[in-house]
């Protein structure tokens, strides 16, 4: 007579958490931990839970419950005020300054004020700078752009150029009448 698998072993502490049943197949058991299948024969069960192989993958399933998740070494809360002067700080830069300029400015600006959170937890480098302008700021002031011309009129004046780093740029100036400012505006785009 073919021993069978019953589900009630599931419950007991030896065999709880790791022990689970094979779709199918009545006579074999399965473990979680060591990923292999069994014979349903509890004292079968009773030798595997004591070998070697199994008590190193259960120590190392009950380490990874202790450890720490990775998305909390990632996750850094950063407040509101920070999140608004560092984009304060990169639209500055972007209108009158070099990325370049970026790295001293931001080293300069938190060494200001030591008391203020804000100022002291300021971490804004050339890279970040460049990120914030190309993926936060330039969509802003495009979606304000295409607002402010509507359906009027344009000009687009292109020019293409090459960097010292052979890196080609294609500046694009656009001329329009305002209708906010209710003056004709010259205004420069890049992608």
């Amino acid at each position: 007579m073919a021993r069978r698998y019953r589900p009630v072993w599931e419950a007991e502490p030896q065999f709880a958490g790791w022990l689970t049943n094979v779709e199918g197949q009545a006579s074999k058991a399965f473990c979680k931990l060591c990923k292999c299948s069994l014979q349903a024969h509890k004292k079968d069960l009773s030798n595997h839970a004591n070998c070697k192989k199994h008590q190193e993958a259960f120590k190392f399933s009950q380490l990874g419950n202790s450890s720490k998740k990775i998305n909390t070494f990632f996750n850094k809360n950063i407040t509101f005020e920070r999140k608004v002067s560092e984009l304060k700080i990169a639209a500055f830069i972007a209108k009158h300054c070099s990325i370049l300029a970026a790295d001293h400015l931001g080293v300069l600006i938190s060494a200001l004020d030591k008391s203020s959170s804000v100022l002291s937890d300021l971490k804004l480098h050339r890279t970040k700078c460049a990120g914030l302008i190309k993926n936060v700021i330039s969509p802003c002031i495009l979606e304000e752009l295409i607002k402010d011309i509507g359906d009027s009129n344009f000009s687009a004046i292109i020019d293409e150029s090459t960097c010292v780093d052979t890196k080609k740029t294609l500046c694009i100036m656009i001329r329009y009448f305002s209708k906010t400012t209710f003056k004709v505006k010259t205004v420069f785009y890049t992608h």
